[in-house]
């Protein structure tokens, strides 16, 4: 079957318009495998290895944008590793920035936001 020239101009704009919508797919999975990778590794007290999967995640989050809850994730389960690792000082910038993301898209009065307040007071008290 041989396809006129209205066809393969079909066939072109379709592509066009899904090439974005795939790519963006594969960078939602790329960070949520990184993200699940992550937490395995933290489950088995791989620390190192966590951390670099946590960075990895978090770097593909920034391709996001600045207000994306995926960013917020990232920065969170990122202080939450230096948290747990006694790295206080590396944790305390990454929760405010966290916490803004949060308000800003879920709004503060969300219940999610205010768990997330009281997390951000813990390193600032565990000096």
């Amino acid at each position: 079957m041989r396809l006129g020239p209205t066809r393969w101009l079909l066939v072109g704009s379709l592509c066009v318009v899904l090439w974005p919508i795939a790519a963006a797919s594969a960078q939602v999975t790329r960070w949520e495998t990184l993200t699940a990778d992550a937490a395995k590794a933290y489950q088995k007290a791989d620390y190192v290895e966590t951390e670099k999967l946590f960075l990895a995640a978090l770097k593909e989050a920034e391709k996001f944008g600045e207000q994306d809850l995926r960013l917020a994730t990232s920065l969170n389960n990122l202080a939450t590793l230096y948290r747990a690792q006694g790295k206080v000082t590396q944790a305390e910038p990454l929760y405010p920035r966290a916490l803004a993301i949060w308000e800003k898209t879920l709004r503060p009065e969300d219940p999610r936001c205010g768990h997330r307040s009281r997390e951000l007071r813990y390193p600032i008290y565990a000096r």
